[in-house]
């Protein structure tokens, strides 16, 4: 074969088109020095000429390298690595080689500027059990951090040559909230380190942060004018000016280096020449391999969303990462992928009844449309309807295979004719409708609503006269309607039995277990399956032949099973045809003598009802997913039995003509035949009982999956934002405007990051992007001791306190505390599984790897390894929680301290389980403790659920009071407070802790201490995930007072009784807003101490008259 010159460069020249091609790239967090600049893309650090061009990778670990910044001297560029699955303080040369590790606390560690020392600050939660910023140094060859005096660090710069540093408290730099302007907005300090006169020096109700000091000058980023931009001040906050006008996306990241701001505009990187006062873009490409954006292999499994048996059972739909996929329902067998659209979902698969299609939902045309695709894989897919343009729920096929019914996010109930692809409303109600279910004649539609009263209800709707029955009386909440297949009796769950529990804290009740199973006779000559008198005379002679039929000849039972299923060959062809009479039909209900639980999911086979049950459970209880407290139940119906038929089930369904179904566990698919009550037996040499699905595998094309999770959370925000005109912004355009950023992203990383800016433009709290397919690194865990220590000069240890709140709570108490151990403040660490602590420069690289692990710890009562004592301890691999109790305890001490015996104090740090527990902890044991004032402090709560039911609590008026013959006296309602309230609520309330501030105000409660809220109220949830296990929630729940204006939601909660913390105050140990809170219940004691009512002398009830 001959080849010539021509050809042979033509091929050279493609191949290096294909394996050299210079992408655009995605660039975050640039820093520039000299004629260089460094940045992140690829999930990794890289370098380029200042002039433009094709940029070097510097890094290439698993995991993000972020927040790069050049030293002063151009030497070095600091960062935070993800190496070891923990986020650490790493510096790089310029030129390149191996990044050195310099921070080891597991907290994640943020670079956030250079000393003029040359040491690196970098912020992290580390020791604030309060839960702010705290800024700590450290140099380049690593060491013992130092830790800044200032309490709350965020960002921070420091005066060149001089003392002052300039800060923000707040870091929103990752928030997805543009033109932000509530309560945490962020604002700049100056102070000297030496003198602590720190002041706020912007005034600006949006965010003022960054700051980056040059000169005489203070450079930072604000977001005026609706779009964040670069601007300069004097360092008192005079002499503003703005210096870029970057008007379609935000300037993000700066990095002030070498008289040189760079910073991010969209995906691209700017450069601010401070002499020359100018700014300009650099055009960087990246030579990069792209690994990320290369098809792969992964197991769908994993990503599994959807299933469905076919019409005879012996097929499995499967819907995962956006294609279709089918199954033998055999113990083993191939898995087929039935579709493959890179950049479509297809989702909600159901077969066909004569099982030669697979309709689903699909994206291929942008809105949701209904589609048939073959079921065997072979042909093109047909398009069936176009579907409502909003998000569509599960498709339900009816019997006759001819119907479909859907329910959408618009809170309606569709019929699509399968055939002509129309489609026409059946009902709409107070909220979505999920569950739905065909009568076995094809006719009736039975659906559950949401009543006006906030009840479930049932429905049926007839599809010859189109009319639509309520079926159930609205004084009860019921749901999850199922057909007898014989058509005679519609079952249901209905939540009537009441029985209540006492609640232990107080008198309260609460209910569980509250649902029950019901049947309602559909026609009036129907009979009760549990009449105690059977009305049928019959003759006992044909009794007696239906009892010989059921015998063989030895007069042994036949095989019911076969027996059945000859019937069950028998009725195939049977034409079930449902009568229902609407008089009276809400009352011919009959209740299943089944215990009371918590029930849903019901579906009905022949003389059985399957349904899922669950446990009721604490807030505080694990819950696995495959827990057996969540387990599909099968009830008979006939023998008034119930069976537990597979523990762990997470969702089940039927085959089309229900002879099978199919059960979804945690990891497995069960197969059973209609009827079963119990699980199929293990194969002999293998424990699993379900399909086997572990060879299935498919191949992904990450670009175009980036392209449809982007449109998909566009939609997704489009149908479900509680406000339909999207805060006026024009949802179209923006979806345009940050699509030509995906074409430019090279990892799911930097996909969340362009969903967090467009997210951004609703300017609304709760819009949160989370997961997806992230590169990650191994976890290397870094064990922790629960001790504050010192480093002395010859490399030991000083304890300087060792923690425990709560000695019990093993994780609220230091391990060095436990009993026996004795270790006390001012003793040493000296060694750790016997190397000495002196031979490393942070003593926790010793506990590298050794994240909850025993290790052998060394104590001496001097700096020294002689005659030191050994014991073995566990680590702790976070220290938040006992941090935080600790934080509490000094709240408590600092309330009694300053105000006496008489002030109680509680903090709740959120309004979810750990603020129940909080409440429930603090809050009894203090009431009739003799208070006479309580502090509430929801300072940096983050939100939750349960603030309505805190104010319930507190909201209440002590009417009488009690006392039996020398037993102490009490009062009603029960646990209710009657001495003086007053609340502190700080820029980080947020959420439900607003919910619980603003309520406070309303209903007068008492004062509200301290500075203005978040601001973000709008309520979310989950369910919406995306092909990569991703999500993305959107704001959906909000509210207005009575005075008909919106609450909460932008600018936060306004304190009755406005204070502002002090710096050096804080410094010095103090809490002005608590000292208020202090002082207040002081003088209202004083004025009025809210003392029991006197207890009247005891009546005197004796005969008065002569006696007879």
């Amino acid at each position: 074969m001959k080849l010539s010159l021509t050809f042979l460069l033509a091929l050279a020249a493609s191949l290096n088109t294909v394996f050299a091609e210079d992408a655009p790239g995605y660039f975050r967090w640039p820093t520039a020095y000299g004629n260089q600049v460094a940045f992140t893309a690829d999930n990794d650090l890289w370098i380029a000429p200042l002039a433009g061009g094709p940029a070097r990778r510097l890094t290439s670990a698993a995991g993000v390298e972020n927040f790069a910044m050049f030293s002063p001297d151009g030497k070095w560029i600091a960062f935070s690595g993800n190496y070891d699955g923990n986020v650490d303080v790493y510096v790089i040369s310029p030129d390149g080689g191996q990044p050195r590790r310099l921070t080891y606390h597991p907290a994640a560690d943020m670079v956030a500027a250079w000393t003029n020392d040359g040491r690196i600050a970098y912020r992290n939660f580390a020791d604030n059990g309060y839960g702010g910023w705290q800024m700590f140094l450290v140099g380049t060859d690593g060491g013992w951090p130092e830790k800044m005096s200032v309490p709350e660090i965020a960002h921070i710069t420091f005066e060149p040559g001089g003392d002052r540093i300039a800060y923000t408290r707040f870091s929103l730099g990752g928030r997805t909230w543009k033109r932000y302007k509530g309560g945490w907005a962020e604002d700049i300090y100056v102070g000297s380190t030496k003198a602590l006169d720190y002041k706020k020096v912007t005034t600006w109700e949006g965010n003022d942060a960054t700051p980056m000091w040059y000169g005489n000058k203070i450079y930072y980023i604000r977001n005026e004018d609706d779009r964040d931009n670069l601007w300069r001040m004097n360092p008192d906050g005079t002499g503003l000016e703005r210096l870029t006008e970057h008007r379609d996306y935000d300037a993000r990241w700066p990095s002030l280096a070498d008289g040189k701001i760079a910073y991010s505009v969209g995906a691209d990187i700017f450069v601010y020449d401070i002499s020359a006062g100018q700014t300009r873009k650099v055009a960087v490409t990246m030579p990069a391999e792209l690994l990320q954006t290369r098809d792969r292999f992964v197991s769908p499994d994993d990503y599994t969303s959807d299933y469905g048996l076919s019409p005879d059972g012996k097929r499995l739909v499967l819907g995962a990462r956006g294609e279709l996929f089918t199954a033998s329902t055999e113990r083993r067998g191939v898995v087929l992928q039935n579709t493959d659209s890179p950049g479509e979902r297809e989702r909600s698969p159901v077969y066909s009844k004569d099982g030669k299609e697979i309709y689903a939902w699909t994206d291929k045309e942008g809105d949701q449309t209904l589609w048939a695709y073959p079921a065997d894989g072979k042909g093109a897919p047909r398009k069936v309807a176009p579907g409502p343009s909003t998000y569509n729920f599960q498709i339900e096929l009816s019997p006759d295979g001819e119907w479909a019914v859907c329910g959408n996010k618009d809170r309606k109930l569709s019929l699509i004719n399968l055939k002509t692809g129309s489609t026409s409303v059946i009902d709409t109600s107070d909220w979505e409708i999920y569950s739905y279910e065909w009568s076995p004649d094809s006719r009736y539609v039975a659906y559950s609503v949401i009543l006006p009263n906030k009840f479930g209800g049932v429905k049926i709707y007839d599809t010859k006269d189109k009319s639509v029955h309520l079926v159930t009386d609205p004084m009860f909440d019921s749901d999850s309607p199922t057909w007898d297949p014989d058509g005679k009796w519609l079952f249901f769950t209905s939540r009537r039995n009441h029985n209540a529990f006492y609640g232990e804290n107080e008198y309260s009740f609460i209910t569980l277990n509250t649902g029950q199973l019901f049947a309602l006779a559909l026609a009036k000559d129907t009979k009760s399956p549990y009449l105690e008198v059977d009305n049928t005379i019959e003759s006992g002679d044909k009794k007696d032949d239906e009892k010989k039929d059921d015998e063989d000849d030895d007069g042994d039972k036949k095989d019911k099973k076969d027996k059945k299923g000859k019937k069950d060959d028998k009725d195939d062809d049977k034409k079930v045809e449902v009568k229902i009479d609407w008089d009276g039909l809400i009352n011919r209900i009959v209740l299943l003598p089944a215990d009371a639980g918590r029930y849903g999911g019901l579906g009905a086979v022949e003389g059985k009802l399957y349904y899922i049950a669950w446990d009721a459970r604490g807030w505080k209880d694990d819950a696995d997913e495959d827990d057996p407290t969540v387990a599909l139940h099968c009830y008979d119906i006939e023998k008034k039995k119930d069976h537990t038929v597979v523990d762990g089930a997470r969702g089940y369904g039927f085959s089309h003509d229900r002879k099978k179904i199919v059960v979804r566990t945690k990891n497995d698919y069960v197969i059973l035949d209609a009827g079963d009550t119990k699980e199929p037996e293990a194969d002999k040499d293998d424990k699993d009982k379900g399909l086997k699905l572990d060879e299935w595998t498919c191949d992904i094309d990450p670009r175009a999956e980036w392209k449809q999770i982007y449109w998909q959370a566009w939609r997704d925000q489009r149908d479900f934002f509680y406000d339909a005109n999207m805060h006026g912004v024009d949802w179209k355009k923006e979806g345009e405007r940050y699509a030509k950023l995906v074409d430019r992203i090279t990892t799911r990383h930097e996909l969340n990051d362009v969903l967090g800016q467009l997210f951004g433009e609703l300017s609304a709290g709760h819009a949160y992007i989370f997961g997806g397919d992230l590169e990650r690194s191994k976890n290397v865990g870094v064990g922790l001791l629960g001790v504050d220590v010192a480093r002395e000069s010859n490399g030991y240890y000083k304890i300087d306190r060792v923690l425990a709140p709560d000695p019990w709570d093993k994780g609220r108490t230091s391990p060095l505390s436990a009993v026996g151990l004795n270790v006390k403040p001012g003793e040493y660490l000296v060694a750790i599984d016997r190397k000495p602590v002196n031979s490393v420069a942070n003593y926790l690289e010793l506990l590298t790897n050794k994240s909850g692990k025993l290790v052998m710890v060394s104590i001496n009562d001097k700096p020294s390894l002689d005659g030191a004592r050994e014991f073995v301890v566990r680590t702790m691999s976070d220290e938040g929680e006992l941090r935080y109790w600790d934080w509490v305890q000094s709240r408590m001490a600092y309330v009694k301290e300053h105000g006496g015996d008489d002030i109680a104090y509680l903090h709740l740090s959120d309004m979810s389980p750990p603020g129940m527990e909080q409440f429930m902890r603090e809050y009894y044991p203090q009431v009739y403790g003799g208070k006479k004032a309580f502090i509430f402090d929801v300072r940096n709560n983050g939100g939750g659920n349960i603030a309505r039911w805190i104010l319930a609590q507190l909201d209440r008026e002590i009417w009488s009071w009690g006392i039996s013959r020398g037993g102490q006296r009490d009062h009603d309602p029960w646990a209710a407070f009657q001495g003086h309230k007053i609340a502190i609520c700080d820029e980080q309330t947020g959420s439900d802790g607003e919910t619980f501030s603003e309520g406070w105000k309303r209903l007068q409660l008492g004062p509200l201490v301290g500075q203005r809220t978040w601001g973000g109220w709008v309520g979310i949830r989950g369910g919406k995930g995306f092909v990569d296990g991703g999500g993305a929630t959107q704001p959906e729940f909000t509210g207005w007072g009575a005075d008909s204006k919106w609450l909460i939601e932008g600018p936060g909660v306004d304190p009755t009784d406005p204070v502002e913390q002090n710096v050096k105050n804080l410094i010095g140990g103090k809490d002005d807003q608590l000292d208020y809170a202090i002082k207040w219940c002081r003088d209202m004691i004083k004025k009025d101490p809210r003392n029991d009512a006197p207890m009247p002398p005891f009546p005197v009830k004796r005969a008065t008259g002569p006696m007879k």
